[in-house]
């Protein structure tokens, strides 16, 4: 997190406000009030949006996708890994999991996940789920689905399914107590519109959550994302985004580079930077993202690599932080977590402040 002002213009934070807005270049203030008193923002919480969901304009939307469904990698249930397999991965050892969480488990706190939302019948994610929106089939049930084809054309079918599955399960191991809010933003393919992206950020602050998760990215800026990050910063709310699955130095993925957005980017369990991920100065803090695994649709349990999996680590580590320190702003999080990182991990510039230190983090 890079500590500059934001140039935000009215229009775009009011947008993102009203869940929907007509013209995004219009500087006529008086339509995009009537748009707010309209859909429920008129009395109540000035800050928070309405009960319902306008359809932000498509033209000019960049669309977003899963660092792993850009770079064409897949979480695949071969049938060999089972709840054993994930309780004894190389993740519970290297994060010193049980130590932590004799400490904090992220009781109460409430992480919301943007992404091809979640199985909610499988064993491990019971009594975990909070359905949030599916802001793809516009309903209350986020669930994953697959159709068996290749709609983008890249060759892979169904790529993005089991993505939310995967990261929901990984957030139930590492944080036990917290609730994960699901919100479906990205399809079978892994691949989603930057203003379902906004819409879902808005529709989380209405339900009060305390960390934002993204596995998403886009390659240009959105002023509506950025904005719907803005209001969340502002009322407290957490937001991590993965860096990206590239590999290179990346100024320009969005909304990890965004100035309020925890970027997070993935080390192996030696805590060296991965081939894949993509670094740079906008990223703050590497996580463990090489071959975790976690649930899978059906029952089942995956294998999966990216920033993706490394973005969910450090989601579930803030709520064991704001568990232990509940007046910490989102600055203090992003402080706190540079300040615990394992010693000589990091390069300013380029692999951020280092690699986390899960039980670091939490010790007094």
């Amino acid at each position: 997190m890079k500590l500059r002002s934001l140039f935000l213009t009215s229009v775009a934070l009011t947008c993102v406000l009203a869940l929907g807005c007509e013209n995004t270049t219009s500087t006529d203030p008086s339509n995009l009030t009537v748009s707010l008193q309209d859909h429920g923002q008129g009395s109540g919480d000035p800050g928070l949006p309405g009960s319902k969901d306008l359809k932000l304009p498509d033209i000019d939307d960049p669309g977003v996708e899963s660092p792993e469904a850009a770079g064409m990698t897949v979480a695949f249930n071969d049938g060999s890994r089972n709840s054993q397999s994930m309780a004894e991965q190389d993740l519970v050892n290297t994060l010193q999991l049980v130590s932590a969480h004799q400490i904090s488990t992220g009781s109460g706190l409430r992480i919301a996940l943007l992404d091809t939302g979640v199985d909610p019948n499988h064993s491990l994610l019971q009594g975990r789920i909070v359905a949030g929106r599916d802001m793809i089939d516009q309903d209350d049930e986020p669930w994953e689905s697959a159709d068996n084809v290749d709609n983008d054309g890249d060759g892979l079918i169904d790529e993005g399914f089991g993505h939310g599955t995967h990261l929901a399960g990984l957030v139930a191991l590492l944080a036990p107590d917290a609730e994960i809010h699901i919100y479906r933003v990205l399809d079978d393919e892994g691949r989603g519109k930057a203003n379902r992206v906004a819409q879902a950020i808005s529709r989380a602050m209405r339900a009060e959550v305390d960390i934002i998760s993204l596995s998403l990215g886009m390659d240009v800026p959105f002023a509506a994302v950025e904005a719907a990050i803005q209001l969340a910063d502002e009322r407290g709310v957490t937001v991590l985004a993965s860096i990206g699955n590239h590999g290179t130095d990346l100024e320009s993925h969005f909304p990890a580079n965004y100035p309020l957005v925890i970027a997070v980017g993935s080390h192996d369990m030696q805590h060296a930077l991965s081939d894949f991920s993509s670094f740079g100065p906008g990223l703050h803090v590497t996580a463990p993202g090489e071959d975790l695994v976690s649930a899978y649709p059906d029952e089942g349990y995956s294998v999966m690599s990216g920033t993706s999996t490394s973005t969910a680590v450090v989601a579930s580590l803030c709520a064991l932080i704001l568990d232990l320190n509940p007046d910490f702003t989102p600055q203090d999080v992003a402080d706190h977590l540079a300040a615990t990182v394992n010693p000589g991990t990091g390069v300013p510039g380029s692999t951020g402040h280092g690699s986390i230190n899960f039980l670091g983090a939490v010790q007094p």
